[in-house]
């Protein structure tokens, strides 16, 4: 079975080949590479051309990275396509070990990845945290909406799939696209995992969902993204369910605690920017607390953590809460960020600005 592996480049020079270079090194040897560059304007197509003879290389104006995986598909030709981000890399065996969990009627396979900084320098961190599920996982989706998975490069989709439900809308999808297939890919099949990290995912400054070095509007506007990507999720569901037959509740993905993490956050950073509308802080709290205590993929230590964390953002001042929400969504940064909460209520408890 081939494997095409499509690398998305977009103005990111500095670890564009680091990416390359680890489609190239895959232990199985059935695949092809893709480089759809969309329209960088940094080095990025300097770099590229070097794969000229080697790599089936695309060249587009710059319209999301929706639309770079769209037409990327069209130039695949592999049973199974993976999207690697071009700032992460894959672990030599990585397609190898997802071809062999793949079994008839899977529409993907995913895997962990282990968090890398800017360097390259390996945390130990790994997105999820949580263990991966596995097999039908339509009922959960349904009574959900969400489901652990890990971001873009953590997944090898079956073409089958891909083709039922591609393209994706370029505009709704502007804002990570990889989650318009992980949550349709349980309509559509089973689910495979592999427990084992299999790649790296890279937070730098940069990076869309790196909240850790930004100032207060900075992680204000990337949590409305995350929430605004999460409204459009629900609209996706409603109407895939639609096609499909199956009974879809409109509390499923609002009532979801990640859904409502990134509220919480808000309401305390920017409540005027939730597209959710306005809402209440202590009733968020309490509807984050009982959906979190009610989550099966929580061990009772995240629950625990996620309870103190919703109390403490829920009381700190604003710009301890924008510390405790970075904290929150940064994996593998977290003992700076711990240094920075310490100075921050040291001395006369006045906290840092942020």
């Amino acid at each position: 079975m081939k494997v095409s592996i499509v690398v998305s480049s977009y103005n990111y020079e500095k670890y564009l080949e680091e990416s390359i270079e680890s489609a190239f090194a895959q232990t199985y040897r059935d695949i092809e590479v893709v480089i759809v560059d969309d329209g960088s304007t940094d080095g990025s197509p300097g770099i590229i051309r070097r794969y000229e003879g080697r790599a089936k290389i695309v060249w587009k104006p710059n319209g999301g990275q929706a639309s770079a995986f769209n037409l990327a598909l069209r130039h695949c030709t592999g049973d199974f396509v993976l999207f690697l981000d071009c700032d992460d890399a894959l672990r030599a065996d990585a397609v190898e070990k997802s071809v062999k969990a793949w079994r008839a009627g899977t529409s993907k396979v995913h895997f962990p990845l282990e968090v890398i900084v800017e360097d390259g320098t390996r945390t130990g961190a790994l997105v999820p945290r949580a263990h991966l599920p596995e097999g039908d996982l339509k009922a959960q989706l349904l009574g959900e909406g969400m489901y652990v998975s890990p971001p873009n490069t953590g997944n090898l989709f079956s073409r089958v799939f891909l083709d039922r439900v591609m393209p994706m809308p370029e505009q709704e999808w502007a804002y990570g696209p990889d989650g318009y297939l992980v949550f349709l890919a349980p309509l559509y099949g089973s689910v495979g995992a592999v427990q084992e990290p299999l790649g790296y995912y890279r937070r730098h400054v940069r990076s869309v969902t790196n909240i850790t070095s930004a100032g207060t509007q900075e992680v204000g506007d990337k949590l409305r993204s995350m929430a605004q990507s999460l409204l459009e999720l629900r609209s996706l569901l409603s109407r895939e369910t639609g096609k499909l037959g199956l009974a879809f509740q409109p509390g499923v993905v609002t009532d979801h605690w990640q859904c409502l993490k990134v509220r919480m956050a808000l309401s305390r950073i920017a409540p005027e920017l939730d597209p959710f509308g306005r809402a209440g802080r202590m009733r968020l709290a309490s509807q984050l607390l009982s959906a979190a205590f009610r989550a099966p993929e929580l061990r009772l230590r995240d629950r625990i953590g996620l309870a103190v964390w919703t109390v403490l953002v829920g009381g700190a001042p604003r710009s301890i809460a924008v510390v405790l929400t970075q904290f929150a969504f940064a994996p593998g940064e977290r003992r700076g960020l711990i240094r920075r909460l310490s100075t921050g209520w040291s001395g006369s408890g006045n906290p840092s600005p942020v």
